[in-house]
């Protein structure tokens, strides 16, 4: 009888062991460890993306835009936050131009987000910006109004990234150049991201503007007049300066080369 009893009373320490050694590793994770575990937790379902700022203008000095930053939107809809899912898709409707049937199919299914990439204008969104459900997510382009006009002056922004390459745009690019903001997105287990609204830490602060010496109209008229006398006197190339007298302010300046390039 007695062997029975040393066996279950074996049995009955090792399940103690057992115990003792599943609270002190839990102890250890939770008490000393815990910080650390939860940190890395956080960093596998959370990515931190970067909210671009919009780039500062180039005006001449009359107030003519000669580069702007063109704001356009895409559009995320939540439909368990929409309080009227019904008025909200009209709204949707009618400002984005999706047809209405094709939207509320998408606000019944059980699709927890909706997202339309457009892009929208500001204009399209500036009615959606109330409704809440409904997350817009902003983006910059860099948009030249006078197309060719002044061009060589004002430069181009690289194609790698939204930064100065030539021109104005490059000389003066730590000050046309905003601040980023940040956002916190969320992940799933596989570390893909939720189509779902972020979560804002920092503001992105936009560049500054730059109003020029140059006059758009002025410059106009020195592209055209040389271009024409280039071509009337069959030239190789030439320059054209305008200059205030009054203080030697640049208004406008035209180059040409040979082969047609300018300057």
């Amino acid at each position: 009888m007695a062997k029975p009893l040393v066996r279950i009373a074996a049995v009955q320490v090792g399940f103690a062991l057992i115990i003792l050694a599943i609270i002190a590793r839990a102890a250890q994770l939770q008490l000393f460890q815990g910080e650390r575990w939860a940190e890395q937790a956080r960093r596998q379902r959370t990515e931190r993306a970067i909210l671009p700022a919009r780039r500062g203008g180039l005006f001449d000095r009359n107030g003519v835009p000669l580069a702007l930053t063109q704001e356009f939107y895409h559009v995320g809809i939540a439909p368990n936050e929409l309080t009227d899912a019904r008025a909200a898709g009209r709204l949707l409707s009618r400002q984005l131009g999706i047809p209405w049937p094709s939207l509320s199919r998408e606000l019944r299914s059980a699709k927890r987000w909706i997202y339309y990439h457009g892009p929208f204008t500001a204009s399209q969104v500036q009615p959606l910006r109330r409704v809440n459900g409904i997350h817009l997510n902003q983006d910059y382009q860099r948009f030249y109004p006078s197309r060719s006009l002044a061009r060589p002056i004002i430069g181009g922004l690289s194609a790698e990234r939204s930064a100065g390459a030539a021109g104005l745009e490059l000389a003066l690019d730590s000050i046309l150049t905003g601040v980023p903001g940040e956002a916190v997105l969320l992940k799933d287990r596989a570390g893909r991201r939720y189509d779902s609204p972020a979560r804002l830490i920092r503001e992105p602060v936009a560049g500054n503007d730059v109003t020029l010496t140059l006059d758009a109209e002025l410059q106009e008229i020195a592209e055209r007049g040389l271009d024409e006398a280039l071509s009337r006197m069959s030239a190789e190339g030439g320059d054209v300066v305008f200059l205030d007298p009054n203080n030697g302010e640049l208004l406008a300046l035209a180059s040409r080369q040979a082969g047609g390039r300018s300057g």
